[in-house]
């Protein structure tokens, strides 16, 4: 899988293990790149109300066949059932190749961050510093990993 976020198409592109890439909303061309990149589950936690919902990804995906859930996820309201949703998704597809996204990666970056700790055994400083080049997480998000055991 290809780390290098400059020769990706999809922005804020980061790869988390041989597993578990996350990022910005794809595009067509996106979706085709994800393919080559042997994805073979996408989880989109995008509201429908964003600007930047697609709603034909999920046919765009299953046309190259891979794998899609929509599970949408409303910042306003994170709580650990949220993430025992997205824990699950995540760990049923560890044999696979799964790309996490939202519309600018900040919530699938900022739900990594759990998983990336709690599940596969990261370092939160190490795991919160590769989230630099991701757009800033709110407060609430700090808040979120601490109630979560992921700070």
């Amino acid at each position: 899988m290809q780390t290098e976020s400059e020769n990706s198409p999809i922005p804020y592109w980061l790869v988390v293990d041989e597993h578990l890439a996350l990022g910005a909303q794809p595009n067509a061309d996106g979706l085709e790149w994800l393919k080559a990149q042997g994805i073979d589950l996408i989880v989109n936690l995008n509201t429908p109300d964003a600007r930047s919902f697609w709603p034909d990804e999920a046919k765009r995906a299953a046309d190259l066949d891979i794998n899609y859930v929509h599970a949408p996820l409303d910042c306003s309201k994170l709580t650990p059932q949220k993430y025992e949703l997205l824990r699950g998704l995540l760990s049923s597809n560890r044999q696979g190749r799964t790309f996490l996204h939202c519309a600018m990666n900040v919530k699938s970056s900022g739900m990594a961050h759990i998983f990336r700790v709690r599940e596969l055994g990261h370092d939160p400083k190490a795991a919160l510093l590769s989230l630099e080049a991701t757009p800033g997480h709110e407060p609430k998000w700090q808040t979120y990993w601490q109630q979560m055991g992921a700070l």
